[in-house]
C-alpha cells in the first residue's frame, strides 16, 4: 500500500467517524482530540511496558 493509499485511508476513515459523531464541528474537534490523547497515553502505557521489561532482562544479565 502506498503512502497516498494510507493517506486517502485516513482521511476516508476520519470522514466516517465524524459522520458518526456528530454535525456539531466542535464537538467532532472535541472527540477527536479526546482520541489523540487516549492515543497517547495508550502508546506510553506501551512503551513504558517495553522498558520495564527491558530494565528486567537488564537485571536479570547483570
Amino acid at each position: 500500500m502506498s503512502l497516498e493509499q494510507i493517506r486517502l485511508e485516513i482521511e476516508a476513515r476520519q470522514q466516517r467517524i465524524d459522520a458518526a459523531i456528530s454535525p456539531d464541528p466542535v464537538e467532532r474537534a472535541w472527540v477527536r482530540w479526546r482520541w489523540s490523547l487516549d492515543r497517547l497515553r495508550e502508546q506510553k502505557r506501551e512503551r513504558l511496558l517495553e522498558l520495564s521489561v527491558a530494565l528486567l532482562e537488564l537485571k536479570g544479565e547483570a
